[in-house]
């Protein structure tokens, strides 16, 4: 998704009678997810949306031993 327009793809999308599209996401884009679903809408084309997760051991709030990989701090 970071190399195309949504209007675009979903323009395509609606040429090719394709009932739905996917998009994902790295970080925060809130905004770009609202005119997704928006214009998908206008073009009776199925938005889904599609999410970047990481996964560890153990809970974010735990402060103890560290397990997996580390960051090294310069």
């Amino acid at each position: 998704m970071g190399l195309c327009e949504t209007t675009e793809l979903l323009d395509e999308a609606s040429r090719q009678k394709m009932p739905a599209v996917a998009i994902t996401d790295h970080g925060k884009s809130f905004l770009r997810r609202r005119i997704f679903f928006y214009e998908a809408s206008k073009r009776d084309v199925k938005p889904i949306i599609g999410c970047e997760v990481y996964v560890a051991k153990g809970s974010r709030h735990d402060r103890g031993e560290k397990t997996g990989r580390q960051r090294e701090r310069p």
